[in-house]
């Protein structure tokens, strides 16, 4: 469908900066990854200090470290928001700040209907040690002015330390501005609304059509900001799977799906009043 618009498309404001693939967005891999080296590592030693040894004293086997599980992560919605007094075609690149949010979810269905059980700006998860900066890839000029960019996550934790994540829901922003003495005190919740979102994605991860074996996050649901009343251009996908996440768009002509009717139906609602909501849903029961 041709639409004019007064904003540019979403693949120029793209601005490739540092963000993890949506499979690594788990922190709970990482940690699983390191502790597995961990126990190779006192393994190896403790077999080189038996060999060290010229007694028979038994030196026992290395106790294992417990490694935290990866949750098993079905569906995204990715967020991109700038302020809203730089999003015309003439002044996005001067932008001072880019935010993308990206919401991790096991059933979206059943989550957007009922609810998280929780409140995910109360579960930001706090960094450890010095706060860590990113740095944009080089030769990004798409927005000049963002130099500095944070990762921040929100999460369910674990009561006892090392408090590993836990939870059906994960949410993470990456958050970009010119200063880096902003970027430490930039509260992402408050920066964070439906208003200011120029467009909305939503993806499941699905089979690829020419391997059972290897998934990907596959597009079915975009909502665009097409004018400066509000109005978004929402599209949907084929529900198949595909490398990558260009699916084929459903053209107007053809009949909806029920099923991807029914998701478009929660994205238009309830994925807004997740994550744009300051409050929980009222009434909101259920997993979270």
């Amino acid at each position: 469908m041709s639409v004019i618009r007064p904003y540019p498309p979403l693949k120029e404001r793209h601005p490739y900066f540092h963000w993890r693939n949506a499979e690594d967005e788990d922190d709970n891999i990482s940690a699983a990854k390191e502790i597995k080296r961990q126990n190779r590592r006192n393994k190896i030693q403790h077999f080189v200090k038996r060999c060290l040894t010229f007694t028979n004293l038994d030196l026992g086997q290395p106790a294992n470290l417990a490694a935290p599980q990866a949750r098993p992560f079905r569906w995204m919605i990715s967020s991109y928001h700038t302020p809203e007094e730089y999003q015309a075609k003439s002044v996005w690149r001067q932008s001072p700040w880019y935010l993308l949010l990206r919401c991790m979810l096991i059933d979206l269905p059943e989550q957007l209907e009922s609810g998280i059980g929780t409140s995910w700006r109360d579960c930001q998860v706090q960094e450890k040690g010095e706060m860590k900066f990113l740095t944009r890839k080089a030769g990004c000029s798409t927005f000049p002015r963002l130099k500095w960019g944070r990762r921040i996550v929100f999460s369910e934790q674990t009561k006892d330390e090392p408090r590993w994540l836990t939870g059906r829901w994960l949410i993470v922003a990456y958050l970009w501005s010119d200063s880096r003495e902003w970027l430490r005190s930039a509260n992402v919740k408050n920066l964070l609304s439906f208003q200011n979102a120029f467009c909305i994605r939503a993806f499941e991860r699905v089979p690829s059509m020419h391997s059972g074996h290897y998934f990907a996050y596959r597009q079915f649901y975009q909502s665009e900001k097409v004018s400066d009343e509000l109005k978004r251009l929402v599209t949907l996908f084929r529900h198949v799977g595909y490398y990558n996440a260009h699916a084929p768009l459903i053209p107007l002509c053809r009949p909806v799906p029920d099923t991807l009717s029914e998701l478009s139906r929660l994205m238009n609602k309830e994925a807004i009043a997740l994550l744009y909501t300051r409050y929980k849903k009222a009434g909101a029961t259920g997993g979270n």
